[in-house]
């Protein structure tokens, strides 16, 4: 299979400052929680599995689909260079520059050929190990794959089979040598309804898995939690939380190098399981997960953590039935011993965010635009920041979010005038000039798209762009030859800054021939879009 790199320039947009010249009041303002979206070409973001490396930058792998359209729709354009659907995918962000490719892709070099059996259920776990090696492992229809990338490329190798039976929900971790150790459940041969829990690593050129125990699968018409599994590395050893689907129960395997044996214990008991997940800090191990209840708790497993700290009650799910509660936690421990848990609550319309500096006490973060958010993976810098990925499961995009983010100087409208109602807002922090072609985003952007969606301009004339945000949520615009090109960013004719409202950016363009030309916000390409008419 050739490896044909695609790369994607996306604007990260977190650090741009708004025009505070032409506005009054402008002053450093701290924005909690920023979102943007990552990739929205097809059905892309299913079972992302998100890492640093040792900068503290992201690296996330997921999985692509050809989007199943409604009958009427238009399938997207998609650039010649993009990956060959279905697909694992990959996307990397260093120094604010997004760049996306591929660890495998189907085939299309010759007509008819097999598409890569990868589904809705397919899930990838990714680990980045002290020299700077992706590992990454994903399942397809049947088997479970492994491929690697040396530091600084995606150029992936070929895929080699852990096992080519039924697996699921693997995870995986890279020890202190470099060594990954990938765990996954398997059908079990000898006893329907079983799973068997399967670690494996590589020794010389092939895997070997070694069986270190077994659960037993949700019953026909029961209600039980998915089985999961998790990996942490605990004083450089593998530590691996896992499932028990019929039981409610959550199990711990722990690795002992000293031995080279595997020991199991029960974490926890009873009616607990959904959405598991598994982190560990200077204080010990973390196990995140919702209980049948909807209570979204943080514990220890007995004897593993230092401060004996007992089971807290983090946040809740509004559920309306148990697939509510499902759809996944993640947990991350900063340097310090400061936790964040994240988790998908559907009834509160998207993902939900704590963080405590002790793992006792616990305080919301708002997550603005984790709208339709589920199966998020975190990740948290050695400074503390948190890198939150997630699937937008309506509009089939890979998003990511990060926390905190600073934003200064932003611009900040004047006081209302004392004894009269402030005037609705209709611009920005400043005026567009009237020789401008001018864009206008009103509040509520992200899901109601550009005020302003079809412009025009001279031809063959050299004019500004000017972008007036009048939202307090971040947005830019694109402006690009087609639609097709806007999977490149790095394609773009003009380009404003990402920045928050009220304010307003101006952008240079270059004379342009007749035709209809596309603009968006690339942080909210669903929605943001609009056409440009020059003649």
């Amino acid at each position: 299979m050739t490896k044909k790199l695609w790369s994607c320039a996306l604007a990260v947009g977190l650090l741009a400052a708004a025009c505070g010249s032409r506005a009054p009041g402008a002053q450093p303002v701290k924005s909690s929680f920023v979102p943007q979206t990552v990739d929205f070409l097809d059905d892309v973001g299913r079972g992302a599995s998100i890492a640093l490396d040792a900068d503290g930058n992201p690296h996330i792998t997921y999985i692509g689909l050809i989007e199943k359209l409604a009958p009427g729709e238009i399938p997207p354009a998609r650039p010649v260079t993009a990956p060959a659907l279905p697909a694992v995918l990959v996307a990397n962000e260093k120094d604010g520059l997004w760049t996306r490719g591929f660890v495998v892709q189907t085939d299309i070099s010759a007509p008819n050929l097999p598409k890569i059996p990868l589904t809705a259920s397919s899930s990838t776990a990714l680990a980045i190990d002290g020299a700077g090696v992706s590992h990454t492992v994903w399942t397809e229809t049947r088997g479970l794959f492994y491929s690697t990338a040396p530091k600084d490329s995606q150029d992936f190798a070929d895929p080699t089979a852990i096992t080519q039976g039924y697996a699921s929900q693997p995870s995986i971790v890279a020890d202190g040598s470099g060594v990954p150790w990938v765990a996954y459940y398997a059908a079990s041969p000898d006893v329907h309804g079983r799973l068997d829990l399967d670690v494996a690593r590589p020794e010389g050129k092939k895997w070997t898995s070694q069986r270190i125990g077994s659960v037993t699968d949700c019953p026909e018409g029961a209600t039980c939690p998915q089985p999961r599994t998790a990996m942490a590395l605990l004083g450089g050893d593998p530590v691996i939380a896992y499932t028990d689907p019929a039981s409610k129960s959550v199990k711990l395997a722990l690795f002992a190098k000293s031995t080279g044996a595997w020991t199991t214990q029960t974490a926890v008991a009873g009616d607990v399981g959904y959405g598991l997940s598994i982190a560990a800090g200077k204080n010990g191990l973390r196990i995140a997960y919702v209980n049948g209840s909807g209570n979204v708790q943080v514990t220890s497993p007995p004897g593993r953590d230092r401060r004996a700290t007992p089971r807290i009650t983090v946040g809740t799910i509004q559920a309306s039935n148990p697939d509510d509660l499902d759809g996944g936690t993640a947990i991350g421990i900063d340097q310090g011993g400061g936790e964040f848990v994240s988790w998908a609550d559907p009834g509160a319309g998207g993902l939900r965010l704590t963080s405590s500096a002790d793992g006792t006490t616990f305080s919301a973060i708002r997550t603005p635009g984790t709208d339709n958010g589920e199966l998020p993976s975190m990740q948290v810098s050695k400074d503390g920041k948190v890198y939150l990925a997630w699937y937008d499961s309506v509009n089939q995009d890979l998003n990511m979010g990060t926390y905190p983010e600073e934003l200064g100087p932003i611009a900040v409208p004047q006081p209302s005038t004392t004894g009269s109602a402030a005037p609705p807002p209709t611009g920005g922090g400043g005026t567009c000039p009237k020789s401008d072609v001018t864009i206008v985003a009103d509040p509520g952007a992200a899901t109601q798209g550009f005020k302003t969606t079809q412009v025009s301009a001279p031809t063959n004339k050299a004019f500004k762009l000017c972008f007036d945000n009048a939202d307090t949520t971040i947005h830019n615009v694109f402006l690009f030859k087609t639609q097709a090109d806007a999977a490149n960013p790095a394609s773009a004719l003009a380009q404003t800054p990402s920045f928050q409202g009220p304010a307003i950016e101006e952008a240079s363009v270059d004379a342009l021939a007749a035709g209809s030309y596309f603009f968006h916000c690339t942080l909210h390409p669903q929605f943001m879009t609009g056409t440009l008419a020059v003649g």
